[in-house]
Protein backbone atom coordinates (compact mmCIF):
# COMPACT_ATOMS: atom_id res chain seq x y z
CA UNK A 1 0.00 0.00 0.00
CA UNK A 2 1.42 3.36 -1.06
CA UNK A 3 0.73 6.67 0.66
CA UNK A 4 0.30 9.68 -1.59
CA UNK A 5 2.42 12.76 -0.94
CA UNK A 6 -0.74 14.81 -0.28
CA UNK A 7 -1.90 12.37 2.42
CA UNK A 8 1.54 12.33 4.02
CA UNK A 9 1.71 16.15 3.96
CA UNK A 10 -1.77 16.43 5.51
CA UNK A 11 -0.79 13.99 8.27
CA UNK A 12 2.35 15.99 9.07
CA UNK A 13 0.36 19.25 9.20
CA UNK A 14 -2.22 17.65 11.50
CA UNK A 15 0.45 16.50 13.96
CA UNK A 16 2.27 19.86 13.82
CA UNK A 17 -0.83 22.00 14.40
CA UNK A 18 -2.59 19.70 16.83
CA UNK A 19 -1.51 21.79 19.83
CA UNK A 20 -2.07 25.23 18.29
CA UNK A 21 -4.24 27.54 20.32
CA UNK A 22 -4.25 25.36 23.39
CA UNK A 23 -2.88 26.51 26.69
CA UNK A 24 -1.86 24.69 29.79
CA UNK A 25 -2.28 25.83 33.38
CA UNK A 26 0.30 26.29 36.11
CA UNK A 27 -1.23 26.61 39.58
CA UNK A 28 0.19 27.90 42.83
CA UNK A 29 1.08 25.42 45.55
CA UNK A 30 0.26 26.50 49.08
CA UNK A 31 3.42 25.65 51.00
CA UNK A 32 6.70 27.18 52.25
CA UNK A 33 9.30 28.61 49.88
CA UNK A 34 12.85 29.88 50.39
CA UNK A 35 14.40 32.85 48.59
CA UNK A 36 16.33 31.78 45.49
CA UNK A 37 17.28 34.95 43.55
CA UNK A 38 16.14 38.35 42.34
CA UNK A 39 15.69 39.56 38.74
CA UNK A 40 17.12 41.46 36.99
CA UNK A 41 20.01 41.58 39.45
CA UNK A 42 20.68 40.15 42.86
CA UNK A 43 20.51 42.51 45.82
CA UNK A 44 21.25 42.18 49.50
CA UNK A 45 18.34 40.32 51.01
CA UNK A 46 17.56 39.38 54.60
CA UNK A 47 19.05 36.00 55.54
CA UNK A 48 16.75 33.02 55.90
CA UNK A 49 14.01 34.65 53.79
CA UNK A 50 10.98 32.35 53.65
CA UNK A 51 7.57 32.79 52.00
CA UNK A 52 4.69 30.81 53.52
CA UNK A 53 1.48 30.52 51.48
CA UNK A 54 -1.97 29.27 52.44
CA UNK A 55 -5.08 29.57 50.23
CA UNK A 56 -6.07 32.77 52.08
CA UNK A 57 -2.94 34.19 53.78
CA UNK A 58 0.79 34.70 53.38
CA UNK A 59 3.74 35.42 55.62
CA UNK A 60 7.30 36.40 54.75
CA UNK A 61 9.82 35.79 57.50
CA UNK A 62 13.58 36.10 57.84
CA UNK A 63 16.11 35.15 60.48
CA UNK A 64 15.32 38.53 62.08
CA UNK A 65 11.56 37.96 62.31
CA UNK A 66 8.44 38.74 60.29
CA UNK A 67 8.93 40.89 57.18
CA UNK A 68 5.28 40.90 56.09
CA UNK A 69 1.98 39.18 56.79
CA UNK A 70 -1.42 39.55 55.17
CA UNK A 71 -4.19 38.20 53.02
CA UNK A 72 -3.62 36.34 49.78
CA UNK A 73 -6.24 37.10 47.13
CA UNK A 74 -6.53 34.77 44.14
CA UNK A 75 -7.35 36.53 40.90
CA UNK A 76 -10.20 35.38 38.64
CA UNK A 77 -8.89 33.11 35.91
CA UNK A 78 -9.57 35.67 33.16
CA UNK A 79 -7.12 38.01 34.96
CA UNK A 80 -4.29 35.47 35.28
CA UNK A 81 -0.96 36.25 33.69
CA UNK A 82 0.10 34.37 30.57
CA UNK A 83 3.57 32.84 30.67
CA UNK A 84 6.09 31.34 28.27
CA UNK A 85 4.30 32.27 25.03
CA UNK A 86 5.04 30.09 22.01
CA UNK A 87 3.53 29.59 18.58
CA UNK A 88 1.27 26.99 20.18
CA UNK A 89 -0.20 29.25 22.88
CA UNK A 90 0.86 30.14 26.38
CA UNK A 91 0.67 28.85 29.91
CA UNK A 92 -2.07 30.30 32.15
CA UNK A 93 -0.35 31.23 35.42
CA UNK A 94 -2.61 31.23 38.46
CA UNK A 95 -2.13 34.74 39.81
CA UNK A 96 -2.51 35.99 43.38
CA UNK A 97 -2.11 39.36 45.05
CA UNK A 98 -0.46 39.69 48.44
CA UNK A 99 -2.64 42.25 50.20
CA UNK A 100 0.04 44.19 52.08
CA UNK A 101 2.60 46.95 51.82
CA UNK A 102 6.15 46.13 52.94
CA UNK A 103 9.85 46.50 52.18
CA UNK A 104 11.68 43.57 50.65
CA UNK A 105 15.36 44.12 49.95
CA UNK A 106 15.68 47.35 47.97
CA UNK A 107 11.99 47.49 46.95
CA UNK A 108 8.80 48.87 48.45
CA UNK A 109 6.16 46.26 47.73
CA UNK A 110 2.56 47.45 47.38
CA UNK A 111 0.12 44.59 46.81
CA UNK A 112 2.66 42.57 44.79
CA UNK A 113 1.67 39.84 42.36
CA UNK A 114 2.55 36.19 42.86
CA UNK A 115 2.62 33.53 40.12
CA UNK A 116 4.06 30.05 39.68
CA UNK A 117 6.73 29.30 37.10
CA UNK A 118 5.57 28.12 33.68
CA UNK A 119 7.19 24.71 33.90
CA UNK A 120 8.89 24.36 37.29
CA UNK A 121 6.19 23.89 39.91
CA UNK A 122 8.79 24.35 42.65
CA UNK A 123 9.32 28.06 41.87
CA UNK A 124 7.08 31.09 42.43
CA UNK A 125 7.67 34.70 41.35
CA UNK A 126 6.84 37.72 43.49
CA UNK A 127 6.68 40.83 41.28
CA UNK A 128 6.84 44.46 42.27
CA UNK A 129 3.76 45.23 40.16
CA UNK A 130 1.63 43.92 37.33
CA UNK A 131 2.35 46.39 34.55
CA UNK A 132 2.17 43.71 31.87
CA UNK A 133 0.08 40.65 31.11
CA UNK A 134 2.94 38.26 30.36
CA UNK A 135 4.73 36.58 33.25
CA UNK A 136 5.87 35.05 35.39
CA UNK A 137 8.27 37.92 36.13
CA UNK A 138 6.44 41.21 35.57
CA UNK A 139 7.13 44.79 36.51
CA UNK A 140 10.49 46.32 37.20
CA UNK A 141 11.86 43.33 39.07
CA UNK A 142 10.81 40.15 40.77
CA UNK A 143 11.87 37.79 43.51
CA UNK A 144 12.10 34.05 42.87
CA UNK A 145 11.31 31.63 45.69
CA UNK A 146 11.71 27.84 45.49
CA UNK A 147 9.77 25.15 47.34
CA UNK A 148 11.34 24.53 50.72
CA UNK A 149 13.20 21.25 50.87
CA UNK A 150 12.86 19.47 54.21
Amino acid sequence: MTTSPKTLFAAILFVFFQGCGTSSVSELSFQSYTFKRMYPQDADMPSGLTLILTPTDFEIISDDGTVARGSLRLENQEDWLQGCPTGNGAVDLQTAVLEAEFDLGPHRMQAPWLTPDCTNSDDVYLSTNKSETVGPCVGMSCFVFEAKKD
